[in-house]
């Protein structure tokens, strides 16, 4: 009799960073990450068979994520749901085929809802096991599972795009916190403000116009002619009344 030998593939694509694997999941199709990579030895090469990956579900509880610890842990009671399996695209192959690749779920999806274009549908938060089941013509099947293909599903990370899309989205008093708004201005003033981690400073720009130095300038031309002719006129000892017109 034959033995059947089913080893993970990608390996170093599963060892987690908290105590289990974390899966993104969401409403939209996406592949997943790690990816299921399966090498088997051992199959008839003459038989066929069918290979089909299988989700289910580890418990009846949804999971939360704890900072303090790192850590998974179930959080509250949630519905069992049963197992969902995906056909590889092969279809119905020999054992020879199988035995010579390294099998890899390349057409598989994951979602949180159903879609025309087809994915498998889990829930998020939920702790899930992988296996890989191989059927052979006449329908006996052998499963084989890894233990460091259990995963939890959670909502991805926001991205840079979806982040700025909610900033665009806030009303304008929740903008960014660095800003500079004008908010004041006329012929003579621009009055803003620089927001820096709550604090406010005022700048002022308090130089006068071109225009009005120039009106200025002319304001203050003296009419020295008869400044000198008035000079002239008084006596010696009122003269310094208008020594202040002279440079």
């Amino acid at each position: 009799m034959t033995t059947v030998q089913v080893i993970v593939a990608n390996p170093s694509d599963w060892v987690p960073s908290t105590n289990v694997i974390e899966m993104n999941v969401s409403n939209r199709r996406s592949r997943p990450s790690p990816g299921f990579e399966y090498e088997v030895r051992g199959l008839l090469e003459d038989t066929l068979y069918r290979v089909f990956i299988k989700l289910e579900q580890t418990d009846a509880n949804k999971h939360k994520y704890y900072k303090e610890q790192n850590s998974w842990f179930p959080h509250c009671v949630a519905t069992k749901k049963e197992a969902i399996f995906e056909e590889h695209e092969a279809g119905l192959q020999k054992g020879e085929y199988w035995n010579e690749q390294v099998i890899q779920f390349k057409n598989l999806f994951i979602s949180t809802k159903m879609h025309n274009s087809g994915a498998m549908v889990v829930e998020s938060l939920r702790r899930y096991r992988a296996s890989i089941s191989i059927q052979n013509e006449n329908g006996q099947a052998i499963e084989f599972h890894d233990p460091s293909q259990e995963f939890v599903t959670k909502s991805p990370n926001p991205t840079k795009r979806s982040a700025k899309k909610d900033e665009e989205m806030e009303p304008a008093m929740k903008k960014a916190r660095t800003c500079e708004v004008v908010v004041a201005h006329d012929d003579q003033h621009t009055q803003q403000f620089d927001n820096r981690d709550g604090y406010y400073d005022w700048q002022y720009n308090l130089q006068p116009e071109a225009h009005q130095i120039a009106e200025e300038a002319k304001e203050n031309v003296q009419p020295m002619g008869w400044i000198q002719e008035a000079s002239s006129n008084l006596l010696e000892e009122d003269r310094h009344l208008l020594s202040d017109f002279f440079v």
